[in-house]
């Protein structure tokens, strides 16, 4: 019995793993677009720095261009993180799927039947 099982549950947590690992993924590549997008954003903004007529007008670009820098470089600490798989959500799906494939199968009684034969 156990030999007939054992390679459909290995196939399940095959796909299982796979599904997880493509979410991963998934998430790298909404990053990698919002990277993207700052990185857009950073030159438009560094243009409008350089093309300020005033002193207000080119501390506002400065501030505005230190902020999207920020932003740029905590998106691509969050991408860093999860190609290295360091999300604890990732983590804990992993061990979910792992421990439905090997825990112990175990019993629970559920009802206490007490049969009387007259």
């Amino acid at each position: 019995d156990r030999a007939a099982v054992e390679p459909h549950e290995r196939v399940r947590l095959e796909e299982a793993l796979d599904r997880i690992e493509r979410h991963m993924d998934d998430r790298v590549l909404v990053w990698e677009q919002r990277r993207a997008e700052l990185n857009e954003r950073l030159d438009e903004a560094q243009r409008r720095r350089d093309a300020a007529a005033g002193a207000a007008a080119r501390e506002r670009a400065e501030l505005e261009l230190r902020s999207l820098e920020l932003e740029r470089e905590a998106t691509v600490a969050e991408i860093a993180r999860l190609r290295a798989r360091e999300d604890e959500d990732y983590e804990t799906w992993r061990e979910n799927a792992l421990q439905r494939r090997y825990n112990v199968p175990r019993t629970t009684r559920v009802l206490d039947v007490e049969l009387v034969v007259v």
